[in-house]
């Protein structure tokens, strides 16, 4: 798809989100994270989802120890360590790659994206819902909280809860 649009006067630029690449060995030439030229008009690049996930978390971890005080940047770190692996980290850090890709790609450039076998596929396009859920999740049970400590804030105690603790 992406030889024949270039072929067809296109500029395109095809991006391997798969971890298994295969680009470098179909047109026999090393074929990284940056874009390199394939063919006339054509350009491909393979998102490496090790190297992606250790920018984004080195990214986040410089991020958060510039807001964190620092009595707690060792809890920072040990957290950011765990999440490296953990389900979700590389998916998103490929699709934050992805994303970058097509703001920094040429205007007029069509954009190919050769994934990996339909399992990992879909991983990868569910997790913008899968992150949604999760996060509002999170909200719902922090907006739990602070209801739980207003309650607690407005509690006022009555004669009965008195007699109690005499």
């Amino acid at each position: 798809m992406a030889l024949d649009s270039a072929q067809g006067g296109r500029p395109t630029l095809v991006v391997s989100t798969d971890p298994a690449h295969n680009l470098g060995h179909l047109w026999r030439r090393p074929v990284g994270d940056d874009p390199v030229e394939l063919a006339p008009l054509l350009r491909g690049l393979e998102i490496d989802p090790g190297r992606t996930t250790d920018a984004h978390l080195s990214a986040v971890r410089e991020t958060m120890r510039r807001l964190m005080p620092e009595h707690l940047q060792g809890e920072v770190d040990k957290h950011l360590d765990l999440a490296r692996d953990a389900p979700g980290t590389h998916e998103a850090a490929v699709l934050e790659r992805l994303a970058e890709v097509l703001e920094e790609r040429d205007r007029d450039e069509l954009v190919v994206v050769d994934t990996a076998p339909s399992g990992h596929t879909t991983r990868l396009i569910a997790l913008p819902e899968l992150m949604q859920a999760w996060t509002e999740g999170l909200l719902r049970r922090q907006d739990g909280r602070r209801s739980s400590v207003r309650r607690c804030a407005v509690w006022r105690p009555t004669a009965a809860s008195r007699r109690r603790r005499t």
